[in-house]
């Protein structure tokens, strides 16, 4: 009896394991769904891992404690047997004298044992199953609909600082306006090219920009390349450094000279270097021979073409030297100083005409940094904003140089010498010559061009003492302290 008491029983337990199963899916889809729908009806959040956590914890936790609750005793399980299959309490009375014997005992033992034989109870009774399923239609009810109602939270605005950005027309038009400058200036063709490419490709890209931080970025981009076109394109950017290493001085004061791009500074290095010739150790042929032997010396290592018009001018300078020096034996000291006049003249000339002139080297330096200052006006760029340039250990330091102790910012931007700053360092445009040039460098020709203006009887006297006191303000600047 022992063995078919215990195969009915294990199949009463896995019946009630389905059972508890249920009632743990019932409470885990309630507690899910009531969850979602108090946290979506409240309109606040929690971790999508939360809802797991409430569903499958309050399930298994419900699920075990209905088990060991509806899991049958041996005595209530011997009951039901009797009941189920119409034992009277056969099952029962075996039960109770499972440890005693007799003979009326083993005879009962034995008819019991041939009843339970092969017999199996049913232990998916829909009538006693009802509060199982029920439990779990309403857990579904519940759950569903918190799956599938929308919820109430939105999500706050984060403030990262970083504004949103939609290029504007006017911003458009003045790069296109930017594009015919820069079309119409005397940069070298690939340079212009290089530069018209950049600015194109900048108006399509910032259509595509959608915060203040992707526009700057794009921006900076073009910036970064733009401001590398000189040290691409001009040959005089990799001479300079080289000859400033000279151990010559004329040639360190004249490679100083040619980094300012300006052809006054460049003939008075010019006019300073012929006038020291022989000066130093009262011996002009050595001078002149030492002038030849550095260039050699130092020419090769610069990177530029021998082909280079910049040089094959330093070169031929150079020779013109040593031409001098070999020729004094048999000319006079005025002959000497009308070769040394025609070579200093000569290479003056081509200096001017290559690096100065209208299809100068210095036209590619402008015109960028005038790109420059154009994109970082219309973008609202700051210095702050761009990279740091990268340490230059060739910089030429001396009074050529690029920036000079009483020509350095002040506050917020100008330039100026002495005691006046002038209150911008913008890059304009030159009417007259059609070059771009410094504010401050320009402003006199203004004033002259208003001052005609104003002496023909053009304006009337009150717009005249207007116009007077804003060039006054111009002129007096900002008083350095």
């Amino acid at each position: 009896m022992k063995k078919d008491f215990n195969r009915l029983k294990s199949g009463q337990y896995l019946g009630t394991l389905i059972k508890s199963a249920l009632i743990a899916l019932a409470v885990g889809s309630l507690f899910c769904g009531i969850s979602l729908l108090v946290v979506k009806l409240c309109a606040f959040l929690i971790p999508v891992w939360s809802y797991v956590i409430i569903g499958l914890g309050g399930g298994l936790i419900v699920g075990a404690i209905s088990f060991f609750i509806l899991k049958p005793s041996d005595k209530q399980l011997a009951k039901k047997i009797d009941e189920d299959l119409n034992l009277g309490e056969k099952v029962q009375t075996m039960l109770a004298f499972e440890n005693q014997s007799g003979a009326m005992i083993e005879m009962q033992r034995q008819d019991t044992v041939s009843r339970l034989s092969g017999a199996k109870l049913n232990i998916f009774d829909i009538k006693k199953w009802w509060i199982a399923l029920l439990a779990v239609v309403i857990g579904l009810a519940v759950l569903i609909p918190g799956i599938i109602i929308p919820s109430r939270y939105v999500p706050p605005i984060v403030d990262d600082g970083d504004e949103d950005y939609e290029v504007t027309d006017w911003q458009v038009v003045a790069l296109q306006e930017l594009i015919l400058d820069v079309q119409a200036s005397n940069m070298y063709a690939d340079a212009k090219t290089r530069v018209i490419d950049q600015l194109e490709d900048l108006i399509v890209s910032l259509e595509s920009a959608d915060k203040v931080s992707a526009m700057k970025s794009l921006v900076i981009d073009v910036i970064v390349d733009v401001k590398k076109i000189p040290a691409d394109f001009n040959t005089v950017e990799k001479l300079v450094p080289v000859l400033s290493t000279s151990n010559l001085d004329t040639l360190k004061t004249l490679s100083a000279a040619l980094s300012t791009y300006d052809a006054i500074t460049i003939q008075s290095s010019l006019n300073s270097f012929k006038d020291t010739l022989g000066k130093t150790n009262n011996n002009l042929k050595q001078d002149l021979n030492s002038i030849k032997d550095e260039v050699d010396a130092l020419l090769p290592t610069t990177g530029i073409e021998k082909t280079d018009n910049l040089y094959v001018y330093i070169s031929n300078f150079a020779k013109s030297m040593k031409i001098a020096a070999n020729s004094m034996s048999i000319d006079d000291a005025d002959m000497t100083q009308e070769r040394l006049r025609e070579a200093f003249d000569l290479i003056s000339t081509q200096l001017n005409e290559e690096i100065v002139g209208n299809n100068g080297q210095k036209h590619n330096k402008t015109v960028s940094e005038t790109v420059v200052n154009r994109l970082m006006q219309i973008f609202g760029i700051t210095k702050d904003d761009l990279p740091k340039d990268p340490p230059n250990d060739n910089k030429v330091d001396t009074e050529y140089g690029d920036e000079k102790d009483d020509d350095k910012e002040v506050g917020e931007g100008g330039y100026g010498s002495g005691e006046t700053v002038y209150g911008s360092d913008d890059i304009v445009l030159d009417p007259i010559t059609g070059e771009h040039v410094k504010y401050g460098d320009l402003i006199n020709t203004y004033y002259a061009m208003v001052t005609e203006a104003l002496t023909s009887g053009e304006v009337s006297e009150e717009v005249e003492q207007l116009i007077n006191q804003y060039f006054s303000h111009l002129f007096n600047g900002a008083k350095q302290e």
